[in-house]
């Protein structure tokens, strides 16, 4: 790292907007751990932190067969409590496809429960929720993989589509013009278990950085009920609720939003 380029001379402007002392002393610690972005650790407002870090450091160590997993050492004297995850985001493959099908039918059943019924659940896995091949083919869906299991997933894309896994009839594979229509983020799912950890703002990051560095200048989105309060929390806008059909005298309710890079 240069050491003329400090990390508080680094960090210190893009904080001074309703970026909390936390965030700010936290994304510094970034570039004194071995230098690199640390993925995984359980920290207040570690995301956007870690978004910035990787923005200052694109280059990493080069991966042998998958993404690094990076970890965090504790600083001395900090005040910040630190609780590695073991995880990694990486680019999810067609061999992950049945891994991933499992993910959703998991999340949907484990997540979805305050908002819609086991009827109207099981009858999203059935017609909508599912794996959308393009996407992995497209090399734009991601996996958060512990080595065990995938324990999240989600992406964004640059065709038409804007929900529904292969199964679903209403799709629409065409490209979309960067210049004139949002990227789409598609078939965020996190395992129950390790729900609210963070894992779905990573993710999230990950890919809002990858269609702005393809030249989108907005995103869009058709959120769950469970997801609203997520998506709103990142910088998601959209109230108005539709129905979509997902079997015989059943529908689900959803909401489109929409954010600008």
């Amino acid at each position: 790292m240069n050491t003329a380029l400090t990390p508080e001379a680094i960090f210190r402007p893009l904080f001074e907007k309703g970026k909390s002392v936390d965030e700010f002393e936290f994304a510094c610690h970034l570039l004194r751990i071995r230098g690199r972005p640390v993925l995984g650790c359980e920290v207040k407002r570690k995301l956007e932190a870690t978004r910035l870090s990787e923005a200052v450091q694109p280059t990493l160590s080069k991966p042998r067969s998958r993404a690094p997993f990076f970890t965090v050492e504790p600083w001395p004297g900090d005040a910040l409590s630190f609780r590695p995850m073991a995880y990694i985001i990486r680019k999810a493959t067609l061999a992950d496809r049945p891994a991933i099908q499992q993910l959703i039918a998991e999340s949907a059943r484990g997540l979805s429960r305050n908002d819609y019924s086991e009827e109207q659940i099981e009858g999203a896995i059935k017609t909508v929720f599912g794996v959308d091949t393009n996407l992995i083919l497209d090399g734009t869906y991601f996996v958060a993989d512990n080595e065990r299991e995938l324990i999240g997933c989600g992406g964004w894309s640059k065709r038409k589509t804007l929900f529904g896994g292969d199964q679903y009839e209403s799709r629409d594979g065409g490209e979309l013009d960067p210049k004139t229509e949002a990227a789409k983020i598609r078939a965020f799912f996190i395992h129950p278990a390790h729900a609210r950890k963070g894992i779905a703002r990573s993710i999230l990051n990950v890919c809002e950085a990858e269609a702005k560095a393809a030249g989108f200048q907005s995103l869009e989105l058709m959120s769950t009920l469970p997801g609203i309060k997520l998506y709103r929390a990142c910088g998601f806008e959209g109230t108005e609720r539709i129905d979509l059909d997902v079997g015989v005298g059943l529908a689900i309710g959803l909401v489109p939003m929409r954010k600008r890079l």
